[in-house]
């Protein structure tokens, strides 16, 4: 298939990116998504928004836009195992810059990513999976 075109969001004021970030949009500005917010994207860069961005600078962070059966490799916050891969998790709150999934969030039936594979490298990790995001800004579907 065709490769996924990124789109733009002007930054939050203030707000920090790191590649790989899950983003949202609130009030039509991107930022770091929370543990409850839909997943729009991914950023595509790291950037730090400048404290008046959304009237002055106006900078568009660069996302990958999310969508049901996409996979991306994230790190939990804590250490897990295959027997732990089996349900939804949300990312860390007040995460930025190599943001986490919660390894406590894990639930049976609500959350934003879903893990796919644990130890995806085959590096014996015991907090990298690749997980799919199921609260996405493209899509009504939810894990619940």
């Amino acid at each position: 298939g065709l490769p996924v075109a990124p789109i733009h969001r002007i930054a939050k004021n203030s707000e920090v990116f790191a590649i790989g970030d899950a983003v949202t949009e609130a009030s039509g500005f991107g930022l770091v998504a929370s543990n409850s917010a839909r997943i729009l994207g991914f950023a595509d860069e790291t950037k730090t928004a400048t404290s008046d961005n959304q009237t002055v600078a106006k900078y568009e962070i660069s996302i990958i836009p999310a969508y049901q059966g996409m996979e991306v490799e994230c790190d939990l916050n804590a250490a897990s195992t295959q027997a732990d891969c089996v349900g939804f998790y949300t990312v860390l709150t007040g995460a930025t810059g190599a943001q986490q999934l919660a390894q406590a969030s894990l639930s049976a039936t609500v959350g934003q990513f879903r893990i796919t594979k644990f130890d995806p490298r085959g590096e014996s990790s015991t907090t990298r999976v690749l997980c799919t995001p199921v609260f996405t800004g493209f899509s009504h579907t939810t894990a619940s």
